[in-house]
């Protein structure tokens, strides 16, 4: 059974369509039952949608009752029929053209700035760490679906794969690698709730690593209509301050304990980016400067 959210029914009436009922937003589910990421993609999508009820009318949101990981998601999304039509994930050219890319990032680029985790014993050597050549000597744990991992592996560093994260937190405990990155929108979160201190795991002070990844919304060829909406609805949610007090909400207090202007940052090209990210206007972008001096 799906599970429906259904909003603003009561009033039913057309939709800028010109048809009768709800939209219906068919969500990526989580990826797994310990997905602490995907309450805020869920919070900005219902949002936006909110934000353009008068002018395309009441929606549904659906959502598979099953875990499902992001390449799944954007090969469900490619399908005419399907219980997928919207996911939130980092775009590159080919998904770009393989969907309706909403190229407004709505977690500010925060994913782009990657904290290490280490076992306690190695976090002297790796706040040493200052390049990326330094980096390549250590092995870094990753799933095998993540987009991460196809990114450094093309640059050369060395990848040993895990299932999920609760694997590859054991695995890192265990020494079968030297350590894994989290954005800074997950790195806390995730610390507090798998209990890593616990397995002898930090979060290495000083340094943090910058890939260029930002979270796109994307939606099925088959739907513009709704990648439309979206879009109205982010473009509103810009303008009025919206987003921008979701982000804080969900991610100020990382951001200030991340102290991101007080880090060396090793930066990692990604050659899988879309020349279309040089299109994303400034502000839509988090300024770490800035950040740093409103705490």
């Amino acid at each position: 059974m799906l599970n429906v959210l259904t909003f603003n029914m009561a009033h039913a009436q057309p939709s800028i369509s010109g048809g009768i009922g709800p939209m219906v937003i068919k969500t990526m589910p989580p990826e797994s039952d310990n997905d602490l990421r995907h309450a805020y993609k869920i919070r900005v999508i219902k949002a936006a949608l909110d934000a353009t009820i008068e002018q395309y009318g009441p929606y549904v949101i659906q959502t598979p009752p099953y875990n499902m990981n992001s390449l799944r998601a954007f090969n469900k999304l490619m399908l005419r029929e399907s219980d997928i039509n919207t996911v939130v994930g980092l775009p590159t050219q080919q998904r770009e053209m393989d969907a309706i890319p909403i190229r407004i990032p709505i977690r500010r680029g925060l994913l782009n700035y990657r904290l290490m985790l280490v076992r306690n014993t190695d976090l002297q050597e790796f706040q040493n760490i200052r390049t990326a050549e330094q980096l390549k000597t250590k092995s870094v744990g990753m799933a095998v679906n993540w987009l991460t991992a196809d990114v450094m592996k093309r640059q050369g560093y060395t990848i040993v794969y895990g299932t999920e994260r609760d694997t590859l937190y054991n695995m890192l405990a265990h020494g079968r690698f030297d350590f894994m990155l989290l954005g800074v929108n997950e790195a806390y979160k995730e610390v507090e709730h798998h209990s890593l201190g616990e397995q002898g795991i930090s979060i290495v002070p000083g340094v943090a690593v910058y890939i260029n990844m930002p979270s796109y919304i994307f939606v099925s060829k088959h739907e513009p209509l709704i990648a439309k909406r979206i879009r109205d609805g982010l473009e509103i949610m810009q303008g009025s301050g919206e987003l921008h007090v979701l982000f804080e909400q969900e991610y100020g207090d990382h951001i200030q304990s991340a102290k991101l202007s007080e880090r060396h940052i090793i930066k990692i090209h990604n050659p899988t980016l879309p020349d279309s990210i040089k299109l994303i206007e400034p502000e839509y972008w988090l300024d770490v400067q800035r950040a740093a001096a409103s705490e």
